[in-house]
């Protein structure tokens, strides 16, 4: 059964990373700044919206000073984006 889906924009073509909580799903992905620079930009979507439905909600996004490069660094940035 399929209950909702939402088209993301991969400006790598791939080198999308993703990571869930009950009530969001976080999309990273780096990009070229244009400088000679990549940067990450985490996107948050809501599961739910609170209507109980499974419907998805793209919420804000933030754009890193640098990419992420490990795990850690992307579960440090999830705490973050959830608070």
């Amino acid at each position: 059964m399929k209950l909702d889906a939402l088209e993301v924009a991969d400006p790598n073509n791939g080198s999308l990373h993703v990571g869930a909580s009950d009530e969001r799903i976080y999309i990273a992905s780096a990009f070229d700044d244009g400088s000679g620079g990549v940067r990450s930009k985490i996107r948050v979507v809501g599961i739910g919206a609170g209507d109980g439905k499974g419907k998805l909600k793209q919420g804000g996004s933030v754009v890193l000073a640098g990419k992420l490069d490990s795990r850690w660094q992307w579960m440090s940035c999830r705490v973050c984006c959830a608070s």
